[in-house]
């Protein structure tokens, strides 16, 4: 047996056993018999696979939450693991993985700084750094906020609107209610009210957040059992409501009590009265504890290794390579959830959809500092946070990591190409047209020197694989590019205005690196044609182009639309005289005809140009006068000086 591992039998709940002061173990058991336990010190747990015998990675954790037959785990880092039943979607990993037998990384929620995670019996919240909470499962009874219910439960991901503006600090689940709390001290909850846990004095559910009103002052505390709820006022008052047939309201009654009622808690002296303001609450299924903690703080909203000033200084004033630092900057960009906490703002909360949560500002004068040192630069690696975020990319809820990744000033070096900005162009072009459109957004919020600064990573890294003739090994890679820039250029302009000049788009090294010609017939050839087989045609983007590519290319086009034409009618000539057949049609000639008289010229022309067809604007242009019949180029000066002069 393993140390600190304790024996457990089949019983559809969980079993937590303290070893010591500091040691615990948590051991969940699924229908395959299969253990997965958790051994940490202070927070830091051991993912162990006791069938396999693999060597477990240490991996920190600061949370753990237990529904009926599922589990959370969050990260040091701000990663979501699940594990257990997805009957009603609890998981959140789609309809598509019914059990998961061992922790698996909630790819939807990478990327986001989750702070506290919550479960109930078949419901899920996850309370993130800035305010937002998303939450997934059973929704029978309005528990997930969302003034809505699903019978089957909600199996993606979502942000509960309704408290996206309440700043929410804390939150707890019972069996199928829920209870927030907010920053200012605030109780709302939602859900099943059968038996008054809601504390509205009704016995209805609640599909959308509610405020709870009869408690003297602001909470400082929640904690939700079955069919009950505790709540902590600031100033040491304990009230609970909901079901009471097992003492759960603590009045010595058994009746449910729909409204607060204030615990009255047992003080011998001045002493123990002190020690009320030291209070901490905790709920089981039916039952309460509460217990005086005056050592043990409740910060539930900090991630451990977000970036302040302090920590900054400490990392720029040691000594190179110190051990310390240099773990906790590899921490920092261990995940993609952690790069987020890291520069999340301060204030955080959301007032609306789309507002940007991190502070980009403080992210790119941080890159900058931090970059400037030599081993501070070599100890920044990618690769796994880049392996996550790929494997993640279909799922995700949020898009802030790519407004923080292309901040980083790595990313616009030619050593960065091949391993990082080529994967986030692919992964921007496979994002869902809908995020896609949020990125769109989020890049249109950006100052100007922060967007160029993103610009700047996708053109750099389009002319480094120009300039080193990687163009035809790599053509896929460069269309992804070219996609990005798009999406950047569309997110430029703003009204009839543009945020940076067009300039700030041109790639110098297409001069000499793509071959004019032959891409201006790759582009008239395929303009209707959209398949991965195609070489990329640069001018499906022509933004990229200086002013004198887009007169060499126009120019081009404009000689091939108008000898096009001439050359198919010159071949079907020669056929139709091989063949011996009857004279071609002359009328279908590849030429616009103006035969004028010269002293009606511009009534003849302006004639002419109206009974044309539109089609026939891109050919050569012939001019004959009634009075001499000959075609020569002269006509057209002669046309187009009289015209001007009148």
């Amino acid at each position: 047996m393993l140390p600190n591992q304790q024996s457990i039998s089949h019983r559809p709940r969980y079993d937590l056993s303290v070893l010591s002061k500091y040691i615990y173990t948590l051991c969940t058991f699924s229908e395959k018999h299969q253990n997965i336990c958790f051994s940490f010190f202070f927070t830091y747990y051991r993912l162990i696979n006791m069938q396999s015998g693999a060597h477990p990675m240490p991996i920190p954790v600061t949370q753990v939450a237990c529904g009926n037959v599922h589990s959370l785990a969050l990260t040091k880092g701000g990663d979501v693991f699940t594990w257990g039943r997805n009957s009603h979607g609890q998981l959140g990993l789609g309809k598509a993985v019914p059990l998961q037998y061992t922790p698996v990384l909630v790819t939807a929620l990478t990327g986001v700084a989750v702070t506290q995670i919550s479960a109930g019996v078949t419901h899920s919240f996850f309370l993130t750094l800035p305010g937002l909470v998303y939450c997934c499962g059973a929704n029978k009874s309005g528990q997930l906020g969302l003034n809505r219910v699903d019978e089957k439960g909600r199996f993606n991901i979502c942000v509960v609107p309704a408290l996206r503006p309440l700043d929410v600090s804390f939150i707890s689940c019972g069996e199928a209610h829920s209870a927030v709390l907010t920053k200012d001290g605030k109780v709302f909850t939602f859900g099943e009210g059968s038996n008054g846990q809601l504390g509205h004095n009704s016995t209805d559910n609640e599909k959308a957040p509610r405020l709870v009103d009869g408690l003297d002052g602001s909470a400082s505390q929640i904690a939700c059992g079955r069919r009950h709820t505790l709540v902590l006022g600031s100033s040491g008052q304990l009230w609970a409501f909901g079901h009471g047939a097992k003492g759960q309201v603590g009045t010595g009654c058994t009746e449910d009590s729909l409204t607060p009622t204030q615990v009255q808690l047992p003080c011998n002296n001045d002493n123990e009265a002190a020690k009320v303001k030291d209070l901490k609450i905790s709920t089981g299924w039916n039952t309460n504890f509460a217990f005086s903690s005056p050592t043990q703080g409740l910060d539930r909203g900090q991630i451990i290794g977000r970036l302040d000033e302090t920590k900054l200084q400490k990392w720029l004033s040691v000594n190179p390579g110190n051990p310390e630092a240099k773990s906790e900057i590899c921490s920092m960009f261990f995940t993609s959830s952690s790069l987020v906490a890291s520069f999340t703002k301060a204030n955080g909360s959301l007032k609306k959809a789309g507002d940007l949560t991190v502070d980009l500002e403080a992210a790119s004068r941080a890159f900058d500092r931090l970059l400037a040192v030599p081993w501070i630069k070599e100890t920044v690696t990618l690769t796994l946070l880049m392996d996550l975020l790929l494997a993640s990319i279909k799922d995700m809820k949020s898009l802030e990591i790519f407004m923080v990744l292309l901040t980083c000033p790595l990313l616009r070096e030619d050593s960065a190409v091949m391993n990082t900005v080529l994967p986030l162009a692919i992964m921007i072009a496979d994002l869902s047209g809908k995020n896609q459109e949020t990125l769109k957004s989020l890049w249109s919020s950006l100052t100007p020197t922060l967007l160029t600064k993103h610009i700047l990573v996708f053109k750099n890294a389009l002319a480094f694989l120009l300039k080193n003739g990687l163009l035809a090994t790599h053509n896929p890679g460069v269309r992804f590019l070219l996609e990005a820039l798009k999406l950047l250029y569309r997110a430029n302009k703003t009204g009839k205005s543009y945020k940076v000049p067009l300039n700030s788009f041109y790639v110098d090294e297409i001069n000499g690196n793509v071959d004019p010609y032959a891409d201006v017939a790759l582009w008239a050839s395929f303009s209707r044609v959209e398949h991965d087989d195609i070489p990329v045609i640069f001018c499906r983007y022509p933004f990229v182009f200086t002013l004198v590519q887009k007169v060499a290319v126009f120019n081009i086009y404009a000689t091939l639309k108008k000898k096009a034409p001439q050359v198919m009618y010159e071949m079907a000539v020669r056929m139709h005289a091989e063949s011996l057949k009857s004279p071609i049609d002359l009328t279908t000639a590849p030429y616009l005809q103006l035969t004028l008289r010269r002293t009606h010229l511009v009534e003849d022309t302006f004639r002419h140009l109206a009974a044309a067809d539109h089609s026939a604007f891109h050919l050569e242009l012939l001019v004959q006068f009634k009075d001499d019949r000959k075609l020569m180029n002269v006509n057209k000066n002669d046309l187009f000086l009289q015209v001007f002069d009148d």
